[in-house]
């Protein structure tokens, strides 16, 4: 056996070769520096915060939400559309999986309790049912609540819990098919009691199309809503699903509006931007500000964030609501994604990271979230899920 010759040592980056085989062959070894720094991954620009991961499952997801008491975690899974992993978050091994609605749009699904999931139907083209709650050990549906005359057609694109876990809205698209003797099926936004299911009716926004609600405390909601003029400013609707009255209009975003994420605190509002907008006759629109943050009780701006981001997919708090975790475009060419942490309320960059393989481009381009309990940072990363600690916030 012939043996390779010592290798240089360029730092901590040295690749560790091995023997040279009978074949002539090189046997490779592994890149150790690379191995030992994901553990340790430092931002891009000059920080005090870095994070060190704690764990990692090899799940490529869409979406996840955390069950209350945070021991479970739903994700919804990249590569099987319509497919939701439960992990217990102890192990990261997965406990069960089920087939679920699926649509582009985000949340397509939000815990009822510990236990219970509420998800779009499965099938949801037939116009069956408004969503469904399925038991996360069994993946059996517990629950299945029809559509409301007249709004039978058109798929639901989204299902939103409150926290209270007292109501729930799904959202429905826009149908443009139309039956005999019937009008056209428009959108909305369909109100139920969780309990029994009981439609409550639509949302009241003022007569504007739907794009996006977020739960916020007790049974309060956020919405974003459209007038469906091309290139308008979307507002921010703050109201309570127990009244279904709009308490405050928040000014929103030129172009519009891609995410929405209340402060634990329930005091702040986070928003998003789609980023560059097509505003007809060949005029293209972006928001300066492409992210903002919002104090709820007063309406005014608490910070905002100023720069080419591109679209912002993805808003998560830690629970101190002083951080706040963004997944946006990078504010270059190349298409990619990158992962942001923002202290408040001075609306500093303090954590700059760029994922592997995210690109603009994809149609499910991350996952981001903050445990709920203990701050650690969830992302998605070349293929897998990720949890990390963040140092360096005291």
């Amino acid at each position: 056996m012939t043996v390779a010759p010592k290798a240089r040592r360029p730092g901590r980056r040295a690749l560790v070769i091995g023997a040279v085989g009978t074949t002539g062959a090189l046997a490779l070894g592994a890149y150790v520096w690379r191995e030992r720094r994901k553990d340790l991954i430092e931002s891009r620009t000059r920080s005090h915060v870095s994070l060190r991961r704690i764990a990692r499952a090899e799940f490529d997801v869409k979406e996840v939400v955390w069950s209350p008491d945070t021991r479970r975690l739903a994700a919804l899974l990249k590569a099987n559309n319509g497919i939701v992993a439960i992990l217990d978050t102890s192990t990261w091994t997965e406990v069960s999986r089920f087939e679920v609605g699926t649509y582009i749009w985000k949340p397509r699904m939000g815990f009822l309790s510990d236990s219970e999931l509420v998800t779009i139907p499965h099938g949801n083209h037939s116009g069956l049912w408004s969503w469904e709650v399925r038991n996360i050990e069994t993946g059996r549906i517990t629950k299945q609540i029809p559509r409301p005359p007249r709004f039978d057609l058109g798929r639901i694109e989204r299902v939103v819990v409150s926290s209270d876990k007292k109501y729930i809205v799904a959202i429905k698209g826009y149908h443009a098919g139309v039956t005999v003797g019937r009008e056209l099926a428009p959108e909305a936004s369909l109100l139920f009691e969780a309990e029994s299911g009981n439609f409550i009716g639509t949302l009241v926004l003022l007569g504007r199309r739907t794009l996006g609600v977020a739960a916020g405390p007790g049974s309060q909601l956020a919405a974003a809503a459209s007038n469906g003029v091309t290139g308008a400013r979307e507002e921010i609707y703050l109201l309570s699903a127990g009244t279904n009255r709009v308490d405050r209009v928040l000014a929103g975003h030129i172009g519009g509006v891609e995410s929405l994420a209340w402060s634990p605190d329930g005091r702040m509002l986070a928003s998003g931007s789609p980023g560059l907008m097509s505003g007809g006759s060949g005029r293209w629109l972006v928001d300066r500000y492409p992210i903002r943050i919002w104090d709820v009780d007063t309406g005014g701006i608490v910070a905002s964030f100023q720069g080419m981001f591109g679209g912002v997919y993805d808003l998560a708090w830690h629970p101190s609501s002083s951080i706040l975790g963004t997944n946006s475009g990078r504010g270059d060419d190349s298409g990619g994604l990158a992962y942001r942490l923002w202290s408040l309320p001075a609306g500093q960059m303090i954590f700059d990271y760029f994922p592997s393989n995210g690109f603009l481009s994809s149609t499910y381009p991350g996952a981001l979230s903050f445990q709920p309990k203990t701050g650690h940072l969830l992302w998605k990363d070349d293929g897998s899920l990720e949890v990390f600690e963040v140092l360096g916030l005291g």
